[in-house]
């Protein structure tokens, strides 16, 4: 609410400029100064807004501002996720979260707007370094209006997705971000299940490692191309029997297939996902062991790595997420100690007391946790079960004619209104202020002494 008072003043000065802004093109602007094409649509409009002096007012300001803060401190969740983010007009903001992949793993992004108004989300992937003095990496971006994304996973690491509309709008947007296997499973009608021996596991009594996984099925099963590819090499060799190798020319890696009962591909062919290059034995160094394949991925100038995380079936959705309150409407605690957790994970946040009848603005729905702003300004998440709207005032009390009316419960805080010399419903109170309704709609804050 902190951007209410002035938006108020200068909404429509600013939604006339920026449509007139969404109406240029780059060849449209007066002076061109050399700079690097803009990569992303978040980047894009940031130039736009800077174009027009609007990144020196105080509500483009925040804008940016809102985005750096969104990559430094994000929501920490575990995948999959899907929430239900509120955006106002009446503020700046962005929405992050955290979570970490595995080489060789498919992270899926996917927007969907939950109303009919035209207006943009951007999105914005980033790797984050190891090293956490460096800039975070983007690897991969969309709006709104291209549904999503995915994201191949080159390499361990934490990532930070940023969601943030354009300025001036209202709504709502789902995010769901899943992640999955990058390669298709290379065995027919198996899945997972089906391995028995792991990457690492010892070999020839501890003198080497395993460097794949072993996948059993009866003799004779069809092996497939994981990935779109062409096979590099047909051999046959005493230690994994009859192979093929399978160049995978976008990501740089070949996929190992060995213990081969017969294969029927050739040096040079291309094949799709799906088809059969081989059947499952036991040739080579299996001869003792039942059928299956050893199968591997290695990388350009890197060898081996762990097959696992490029075959391995994501976790799938457990529902959808049910908003039991109006994404943007103000709630109150139903009593007294309602603890508010930090992230989804429901890791509490630090501990402080949380009075019976404490205002919490709605701002998003997880499938099971609402996540709220305290009046103080810090977010988090609580359960459902522990809120009540606020269509019944707590109480109608008479405050001095001619009090200021705040949008924070804050002294500083700009007035949206004065009080009238009348009884206002009390939605709730929090430190010295309460949260009232005038104008029978806004909703803002009154000092109680």
């Amino acid at each position: 609410m902190r951007l209410q008072h002035a938006i108020y003043r200068m909404r429509g000065v600013l939604l006339m400029l920026l449509a007139f802004l969404a109406a240029c093109g780059e060849a449209e602007r007066i002076v061109e100064q050399l700079r690097p094409a803009p990569a992303t649509p978040h980047e894009s409009y940031t130039r736009k807004l800077e174009d027009a002096g609007m990144l020196e007012t105080a509500l483009g300001r925040d804008w940016a501002a809102a985005a750096d803060s969104a990559l430094a401190f994000p929501v920490p969740i575990s995948l999959p996720y899907r929430e239900r983010a509120y955006f106002s007009q009446f503020e700046a903001a962005a929405g992050s979260w955290s979570f970490n992949a595995s080489r060789g793993e498919r992270v899926r992004v996917t927007l969907a707007r939950e109303d009919t108004s035209n207006f943009a989300v951007f999105a914005d992937l980033y790797e984050v370094p190891a090293d956490t003095t460096d800039e975070p990496e983007r690897r991969a971006w969309a709006d709104s209006l291209a549904i999503g994304f995915i994201h191949d996973v080159r390499r361990d690491a934490r990532f930070v997705l940023r969601v943030q509309p354009e300025l001036l709008r209202t709504g709502s947007v789902t995010v769901t971000i899943e992640r999955g296997p990058s390669l298709a499973f290379p065995v027919e009608g198996r899945d997972t299940r089906a391995i028995q021996s792991y990457w690492g596991a010892d070999r020839d009594g501890g003198r080497r490692s395993h460097e794949g996984l072993d996948i059993f099925a009866p003799r004779g099963t069809p092996v497939l191309a994981a990935v779109d590819g062409v096979v590099r090499s047909t051999r046959t060799n005493n230690l994994g029997g009859i192979v093929v190798w399978l160049r995978d020319e976008v990501a740089d890696q070949s996929l190992y297939y060995a213990h081969l009962d017969t294969q029927v591909v050739q040096r040079g062919q291309r094949l799709k996902i799906g088809d059969t290059l081989g059947f499952v034995g036991n040739s080579g160094n299996a001869r003792t062991t039942p059928p299956h394949l050893h199968f591997g991925v290695y990388v350009r100038g890197e060898g081996a790595v762990n097959p696992l995380p490029f075959v391995r079936a994501g976790v799938p959705m457990e529902r959808d997420v049910i908003a039991s309150v109006e994404l943007g409407s103000w709630v109150r605690t139903r009593s007294g100690g309602v603890e508010v957790y930090r992230d989804p994970s429901r890791v509490p946040a630090p501990r402080r007391s949380i009075e019976r009848g404490t205002p919490l603005l709605v701002l998003g729905a997880s499938t099971n946790l609402l996540r709220v702003r305290l009046p103080d300004g810090t977010t988090g998440f609580v359960p459902p079960r522990v809120l009540e709207g606020v269509d019944r005032a707590l109480a109608e009390e008479r405050f001095d004619g001619g009090n200021q009316v705040l949008v924070e419960p804050s002294p500083l805080a700009p007035a949206v209104a004065l009080a009238p010399d009348e009884p206002l419903k009390v939605l709730g109170r929090f430190g010295g202020y309460a949260l009232v309704r005038v104008d029978g709609e806004r909703a803002g804050w009154v000092a109680m002494d």
